[in-house]
């Protein structure tokens, strides 16, 4: 009877240490594999931590972020239409409710106006949020975008071309300094302001008056040879925040991205929900997570770099639940940088006379 006893503690200890060995060893190795793809993003010169990319400090009285800020909360469209289409022809059509609506956010552009004048930018934000964090109310600011354009479409229509000149730099510089710049949706919000603003900035150009407005042409000019910087830093952030989004789940510290994988798994989230209960700390399958997450990365960065097409990503089924989730369609936003990237370039040469 001892001797089975014995035999029983023997078979059970082992069986012990089988299992944790299993989950051990296999977990090891990931970490090791996850730290090479760090390192090697590191020895490439690419930030992989939130830290890296935060903003430093902005002295207040040159801190443009608070006027713009309060311009993002302020600005209304009141009772205009929805603009679409071809917005020259949108303000013609309602040319009086236009002029309006502007009169009314004069304050707005007022706070516009101010905050160009201020040399630095740096909104208050929680980095360490990651993807929960609290970010601009976008919908506004690309009302700001629209209503700068309708307010150049009137100077110029007007003949008050500097003045026009100077409603587009303010936009462009407002645009420009738009933050969390290290997130890819903050990088679309941009493009898509910037398309809005080629329509008046075309007219400009073509009004005859090119070449007299330095302020405007450097702005015009910091999108034509930086647009494309500023997509690789988003993919960078977009790439780090990520990172941290599957260490916090690794390490038990993300209730809400916990319940996202669940809701996403459906009827096989019953035994997922234990396992993540019961191994939160070094999981294997969510290393091999984040693993498959840097090595897709790796790849699309390596593509945006070469100017190729970036790579589909693809799903491993019950291995890679949170880069399911968290992992974004680059392809689109990346070609869409580089179209309005090229409209600035040849705007850049309409300005300079070319």
């Amino acid at each position: 009877m001892k001797f089975l006893k014995s035999k029983m503690t023997t078979i059970l200890l082992l069986l012990v240490l089988a299992l944790l060995l299993a989950f051990y060893v296999p977990g090891e190795i990931l970490k090791g594999k996850i730290q090479k793809e760090i390192t090697a993003a590191r020895q490439k010169g690419e930030p992989v931590s939130i830290d890296e990319m935060i903003p430093g400090d902005v002295p207040p009285s040159e801190n443009a972020a608070p006027l713009y800020s309060a311009a993002i909360e302020l600005v209304e469209m009141y009772d205009l239409p929805k603009p679409e289409g071809d917005l020259l022809e949108y303000y013609r059509r309602n040319k009086s409710t236009v002029l309006d609506v502007l009169d009314k956010n004069r304050l707005t552009f007022e706070l516009l106006e101010k905050g160009y004048k201020r040399p630095g930018c740096k909104y208050k934000l929680h980095y360490e949020d990651g993807f929960a964090m609290r970010i601009p109310n976008y919908m506004n600011v690309r009302s700001i975008a629209r209503l700068s354009a309708f307010k150049a479409f009137h100077e110029i229509e007007t003949g008050q071309y500097d003045k026009a000149a100077e409603t587009l730099a303010c936009a462009l510089k407002f645009v420009r300094t738009l933050q969390p710049d290290i997130y890819l949706i903050n990088q679309m919000i941009k493009v898509a302001c910037r398309n809005i603003l080629t329509e008046p900035l075309n007219l400009l150009a073509a009004s005859g008056k090119a070449g007299k407005y330095p302020a405007l042409q450097k702005e015009i000019r910091e999108i034509a040879s930086n647009g494309n910087n500023e997509m690789v830093l988003s993919l960078y952030g977009e790439r780090a925040t990520g990172i941290k989004a599957i260490k916090d789940v690794v390490n038990g510290k993300s209730e809400i991205l916990k319940s996202e994988i669940l809701n996403q798994m459906g009827s096989t989230s019953k035994p997922l929900s234990v396992y993540l209960e019961l191994y939160m700390p070094g999981k294997p399958l969510l290393l091999y997570d984040e693993l498959h997450y840097l090595r897709h990365w790796r790849k699309t960065l390596d593509a945006v770099d070469s100017g190729t097409s970036l790579p589909v990503y693809k799903s491993v089924p019950l291995c890679t639940f949170l880069s399911d989730i968290i992992t974004p369609n680059m392809q689109r936003a990346v070609d869409n940088n580089r179209q309005t990237v090229d409209k600035y370039r040849e705007l850049e040469n309409k300005f300079s006379g070319k």
